[in-house]
């Protein structure tokens, strides 16, 4: 390195590291660090590769789906457990709602209640969990009246073993009004219960529509093919 350009490294290096800058050097540090990791909001396993900065998160992924048994006032036995959903369907559809006080939660329970006969054509259930008591979920259902499971998890626990992203760090986590982001699932039943493709919301608004879902449970009969040690041929 030529004299001129040590000189100026060193200089450079002093003076961030003066009262007066030590501050910016830290978030330099911090920028640097940031840089060099994905976004936070970016969950992924390891068979999910980066999405793109630009486009809404529409991950596929294999998993095996974390089992359930919660109350249910909505439609179906009460309580639901997902060995009793894979014995009547093939296919289901989760959606991990947010809050009982989102707006955006209660409209997309409607909409997909506008398109319920579709899903059940095909053998596909919809299953909405709402993070509340159970006596708030059946506030829901007196007032929609929806011919879908609708499930309670007070705790959010089983929302958070499907990995329903939050955001703004432990505040986000402690108020799910402000923190917790919609998700869906689509499960696919056959043979080994598999996790088949997930969608993360970024913001509160950010859902897949509602016939993209059913078009993907399309997709996954059509791509289906029979294996005589699951089904009879």
């Amino acid at each position: 390195m030529p004299v001129e350009a040590d000189l100026t490294v060193t200089l450079t290096i002093a003076v961030l590291c003066s009262a007066p800058f030590r501050g910016v050097a830290r978030v330099t540090q911090n920028s640097l660090a940031l840089m060099s990791e994905p976004p936070p909001s970016w969950r992924m396993s390891e068979s999910t590769s980066v999405p793109d900065a630009a486009e809404p998160r529409n991950d596929t992924e294999v998993a095996r789906p974390p089992n359930f048994e919660l109350r249910n006032a909505g439609a179906g036995p009460d309580p639901l457990t997902l060995e009793h959903v894979t014995s009547e369907v093939d296919f289901a559809i989760l959606l991990l709602l947010r809050d009982y006080h989102c707006p955006k939660c209660r409209a997309q329970v409607q909409r997909v209640e506008s398109k319920a006969e579709e899903f059940d054509a095909g053998d596909a259930a919809v299953i909405a969990i709402l993070p509340d008591t159970y006596e708030r979920a059946v506030d829901w259902q007196e007032s929609y009246d929806l011919s879908f499971p609708l499930l309670a998890d007070p705790g959010g626990d089983v929302n958070d073993e499907y990995d329903q992203p939050t955001r703004f760090g432990a505040l986000g986590r402690l108020h799910d009004f402000i923190g917790r982001m919609p998700k869906a699932v689509v499960l696919d039943l056959r043979g080994d219960a598999e996790v088949a493709h997930s969608y993360e919301g970024s913001t509160p608004a950010d859902r897949p529509q509602i016939e993209d879902l059913f078009d993907t449970v399309e997709d996954l009969q059509a791509g289906f093919v029979f294996d005589c040690a699951l089904v009879e041929c």
